[in-house]
């Protein structure tokens, strides 16, 4: 049975009250029975050894947690700073290779394609020449130059 009791049910509410009393009532008995007599209104004395653990642990719980957060924030800021730079890295990297692909294949005039576009037409005019001049040459039957 779960611990609510619906509004609209007053002699469950009752039941449960009863019950809750009930526990309290037994509870205080037992903590009585437990105390040394004459000491039935004071409370109960705790060993200052079982405290000093507690405050303790307490003391190293929270500075250990401070130490956590510390060293957390540090290594988000440093994740942060490190990517900037990596992101920085990549763009510049990107940048050079962009300048490389335009001079190499780019639509400028000076671009490689371009150079090699005209060197290919100047060599095959070459090698056309030659050509011609060979088979004159071999049709007339003098020695070439």
């Amino acid at each position: 049975m779960s611990g609510r009791v619906p509004p609209d049910d007053p002699e469950a509410l009752k039941r449960e009250t009863e019950k809750a009393r009930r526990i309290d009532r037994d509870l205080r008995r037992q903590t009585k029975a437990a105390r040394p007599p004459g000491t039935e209104g004071e409370p109960l004395a705790v060993p200052a050894q079982l405290t000093m653990p507690v405050q303790r642990s307490a003391a190293i719980s929270s500075w250990l947690a401070t130490a956590l957060q510390g060293i957390t924030l540090a290594a988000i800021v440093g994740f942060a700073f490190w990517f900037s730079s990596l992101s920085n890295t990549v763009s510049n990297t990107s940048q050079k290779v962009d300048k490389l692909n335009d001079a190499v294949v780019g639509v400028s005039r000076d671009s490689l394609s371009n150079r090699l576009t005209v060197i290919e037409t100047k060599l095959d005019a070459i090698d056309k020449r030659i050509e011609t001049a060979s088979t004159q040459n071999q049709r007339t039957g003098s020695p070439s130059r």
